[in-house]
């Protein structure tokens, strides 16, 4: 059964217009949308109210396109990537959390802008973490931390770094365009967290041209949201402040103390949206075995 939206314990900074208000009713309209569409699997209407406010905010409050996203979802894992959808547990990304691959930048209290979340092709061994593991590894990283903040942080959502320092020829062997393809669908059609914008730093030169050939598998409109350079941090400057950013990416923050400590035990916790998604994905399980 759906569990109630939490009342909110303080009222939304923008007087104007209730925040709170407009998403509980967005709710509600995905609510009714997904049991009048007779393609979805009648358990999907049953999941908890929580899951529907992710994807909600994930959407900036478009019922409409919040239901485009559960079906990319369901195609996912019944179809197109159903290796990909399964376990979605931290056992299955050990040695991206061990390696320390992806990072979160410390969010500082009351900070209210975008998460930063950065991938770090120095720690990357691809004998350790094939394109699928780091696909999963950023899905569940996303999801911890659109989860484990307070709705004006989740609502700011998510700035994505791919640090390309290190890239070398083992890298380039698995940024094939089919990897980049998968990579760039799961990202653009099914992430269940809001994303506003990605940015490739330090790319040298053999990335460069890897890229100019596999950056075609995104589509052209949503390349526009990434910017490419090697130390120019300008523009993600003018979406975080360098105050609060550590030093490799162009802040004043030493390296060592520029870092959320924390995140790997919470993912293995099973905490955050990973066990939001999931019930997506049991139910889906479900109906399928139900046909058979």
């Amino acid at each position: 059964m759906s569990t109630p939206l939490p009342t909110p314990s303080s009222p939304p900074s923008d007087t104007t217009v209730d925040i709170d208000q407009v998403e509980k009713d967005c709710v509600e309209k995905l609510k009714t949308l997904i049991k009048d569409d007779p393609e979805l699997p009648p358990a999907i209407s049953e999941l908890s109210d929580e899951f529907y406010l992710l994807l909600i905010r994930a959407r900036r409050n478009r019922p409409e396109v919040s239901l485009k996203l559960i079906k990319s979802l369901i195609h996912f894992k019944t179809h197109q990537y159903p290796d990909l959808f399964t376990d979605l547990e931290a056992f299955t990304i050990e040695p991206v959390m061990e390696n320390e691959m992806i990072r979160v930048v410390k969010r500082g209290e009351g900070y209210t802008g975008p998460t930063v979340i950065v991938f770090r092709t120095t720690q990357w061994d691809t004998s350790l973490a094939d394109i699928d593991m780091l696909i999963k590894a950023g899905f569940l990283y996303a999801l911890q931390m659109s989860t484990a903040s307070n709705p004006t942080q989740e609502r700011a959502g998510i700035v994505m770094i791919l640090d390309m320092a290190g890239f070398s020829f083992s890298h380039a062997r698995e940024c094939t365009y089919s990897s980049v393809l998968k990579v760039a669908n799961c990202i653009i059609f099914g992430s269940p967290f809001r994303i506003n914008s990605a940015f490739i730093t330090n790319s040298p030169y053999i990335f460069e041209k890897v890229f100019a050939v596999v950056k075609f598998a995104i589509p052209e409109f949503y390349r526009n949201f990434i910017t490419v350079t090697t130390q120019d941090f300008t523009k993600l400057h003018s979406l975080v402040e360098p105050d609060l950013l550590p030093e490799s990416l162009g802040g004043s923050v030493p390296e060592e103390e520029g870092w959320e400590e924390g995140v790997e035990d919470a993912i293995r916790d099973g905490g955050g949206g990973s066990q939001l998604v999931y019930e997506l994905m049991d139910a889906v399980e479900r109906q399928e075995e139900n046909k058979e």
